[in-house]
């Protein structure tokens, strides 16, 4: 015989269901707008660090942290450590110089191998082992203006087929070159790609296919998932290095290891004039969160781009928010 449900029964029926509904509600929203994991910072004096985290909150903290790029040393002497995020084309090949230098290293010449060379000295830690000692370790990265970044890139790894090959066997026109290109009528004949060729290769490719060279700096070393101690800046990279080596006790004098001339302006605005407003603003959406976070503007980019028209007084660039 069919007993019905008493009204008790139902009010608490209803009950169950608000609060797994409220559960599922908050699981959705943690998922969605806080990160996978939250590193603090282990000083909080640093003003630059701090505002840059205070505006992550304009981007959604799903992404979990890339921990492929983070390199741990620890000093014999002070017992104190430090973590660096490695950034290709941010002062990387001076640093790797540095961090070899300092595991003992000593003969290395190549810039291409010494890159391959430093995680035989600093293995790659277990996740959670890094994750707790970022706790208690001082944190840096280097950053660099965004385009400056890429253009250096571009320069070094697919200018010039004759240096890819001499230094790297002609990997990056292999893996990149060669399809930003097409297919030439004669497969004998190698071009490497221009400097338009490859800004439409970023602006048409998904960023999970980019090369570590190119990739944006925010999806390397996860700067709103973990509150890094020092931002050093290329741009004051002699004096900025100096706070992580001073927490660390390393008495170390850095000398430029490789350099390409991109920062020059003359030679970053010849690059950028050939480019059309259009790119430049599909190419910013590309690093837009490199650009906020690190206090760097698009702007001269989108006036370069529009100068070639020598229409200057109807300019429309993107507001960026400096905190």
């Amino acid at each position: 015989m069919f007993t019905p449900i008493r009204r008790f029964d139902i009010k608490s029926l209803l009950w169950i269901l608000f609060v797994l509904l409220l559960i599922f509600t908050l699981l959705a929203f943690f998922t969605t707008h806080s990160p996978r994991w939250f590193i603090p910072g282990f000083s909080r004096t640093n003003p630059e660090t701090t505002r840059m985290f205070s505006l992550c909150e304009q981007f959604p903290r799903h992404e979990r942290i890339n921990w492929n790029y983070l390199y741990y040393y620890k000093d014999r002497s002070s017992r104190k450590s430090l973590i660096w995020c490695k950034v290709p084309k941010a002062g990387s090949t001076t640093l790797t110089r540095m961090f070899l230098r300092l595991a003992g290293a000593r003969k290395f010449n190549s810039s291409d191998k010494i890159h391959r060379m430093l995680r035989d000295f600093y293995p790659k830690l277990a996740d959670k082992l890094m994750q707790r000692r970022m706790k208690t370790t001082f944190k840096f990265l280097v950053v660099r203006d965004p385009f400056e970044r890429i253009l250096s890139a571009y320069r070094d790894k697919l200018e010039d087929y004759a240096r890819d090959l001499q230094f790297r066997d002609g990997y990056y026109y292999e893996t990149y070159g060669k399809s930003m290109v097409g297919t030439p009528v004669d497969n004998s004949t190698v071009r490497e790609p221009t400097w338009t060729e490859f800004v439409n290769y970023l602006i048409q490719t998904p960023m999970k296919k980019y090369d570590e060279h190119w990739m944006p700096i925010t999806r390397l070393c996860s700067p709103c998932n973990i509150h890094f101690d020092a931002i050093v800046r290329m741009e004051k990279f002699d004096e900025g290095i100096k706070q992580p080596l001073q927490e660390v006790g390393i008495d170390f004098q850095i000398g430029w290891a490789h350099k390409t001339g991109t920062s020059h302006k003359d030679v970053v605005d010849s690059y950028f004039r050939n480019l059309t407003s259009s790119q430049v603003h599909r190419l910013y959406q590309k690093y837009k969160k490199d650009f906020i976070l690190f206090g760097y503007s698009p702007h001269k980019y989108f006036y370069l781009a529009n100068s070639t028209s020598g229409n200057y007084s109807n300019i429309s660039t993107p507001t960026v928010s400096t905190g």
